[in-house]
């Protein structure tokens, strides 16, 4: 696909500067350093903040860009810039505009689908190779469900959700809009046992999972489904890759959780939290509304707003001025 500059401009509720030619197609997105004259790219100086800045600055005067995404215009800079109030998130949906793959429908032959499973509409969905869905499966509009996926007992795909390969979901009902990486294990038992001098006996695990709308779970991630109460996933969460969720937490609106993160059985992230990569929380505990808690901290109490490091993970300054103090000592 193309877009005109002038198109853009419209499309982004953007304003332009230094641009000669309003007409020049533009054909692709790139980096700085390798976009062409008839590419897209982008340069958000607050993203830029704890990087150097004029290393930076230089790229931008070198790129052979047709047109520069920013969120204010860069002084002592004469490149065609459209300025917009949020570079990276204009740039992402040009991306997806002008990249978009196009939308494939039908129903593989060797798809295996029961007779209980329920289609919104089924002229609009694609199911590939060697998919399984059973024991009463609803399939939104829209659904892409790439090969060799099992969904049953009773789950719900959300209208225009994507499925990648190999994935499994039972017992889970996932909301519009939701991506669904590779190798993503949805409604598996969690790890609850009723232990004793005998050994450990497992507890059937009756809940579900939830999961809102316009979520993201990365590649090889698992979300365990419920004990007893469901296990809920809220609307805009970005989960990345290898992130386990156990049975029964509760993540809010708009988390994001890095590689190798964990939440133990029951814990509660209330809304926009983000957890570094290979995090650690404790089961059962309630981590505030816009908490931050650093790569490899562990999480050990109930958090309240604030940016945490360490285990047991404490107040990042805290934590750095103990860092500072320890130095000192072994010097």
């Amino acid at each position: 696909m193309k877009i005109l500059i002038s198109e853009l401009v419209k499309k982004l509720n953007g304003k332009i500067k230094n641009v000669e030619n309003e007409s020049l197609q533009l054909v692709s997105c790139a980096s700085l350093e390798s976009a062409k004259e008839n590419e897209i790219t982008f340069f958000n100086t607050e993203s830029f903040a704890r990087q150097d800045i004029k290393k930076l600055t230089e790229k931008l005067k070198k790129t052979m860009a047709g047109i520069v995404l920013t969120n204010k215009e860069i002084k002592d800079v004469k490149k065609p810039f459209l300025i917009v109030e949020n570079p990276k998130k204009s740039f992402q949906k040009i991306i997806k505009l002008l990249h978009k793959a196009g939308k494939k429908t039908g129903i593989s032959k060797t798809a295996s689908i029961d007779s209980s499973v329920e289609f919104e509409d089924k002229s609009s969905v694609f199911i590939g190779d060697f998919v399984v869905l059973k024991n009463n499966v609803k399939i939104g509009k829209n659904v892409e469900i790439d090969s060799l996926v099992s969904i049953k007992n009773n789950s719900t795909i959300g209208e225009n959700t994507r499925i990648d390969s190999h994935v499994s979901i039972e017992s889970a009902k996932i909301g519009k809009d939701c991506s669904i990486c590779a190798g993503v294990r949805i409604g598996s038992q969690g790890f609850g046992y009723a232990s004793s001098q005998n050994g450990h006996d497992f507890i059937e695990h009756i809940g579900r999972v939830e999961i809102g709308n316009e979520v993201n779970v990365g590649a090889n991630s698992c979300i365990d489904r419920g004990m007893l109460n469901n296990t809920i996933i809220g609307d805009g969460t970005k989960i990345d890759n290898l992130v386990m969720i156990g049975h029964g937490c509760v993540v809010g609106k708009n988390c994001l959780m890095a590689g190798q993160a964990g939440l133990a059985g029951g814990t509660i992230l209330e809304d926009f939290v983000i957890c570094g990569g290979q995090s650690a929380i404790g089961g059962h505990l309630t981590i505030e509304a816009g908490t931050q808690v650093a790569g490899q901290a562990g999480v050990i109490s109930n958090l309240k707003k604030g940016i945490y490091m360490g285990f047991p993970a404490e107040d990042r300054m805290q934590f750095l001025r103990k860092q500072v103090a320890l130095k000192k000592l072994i010097k």
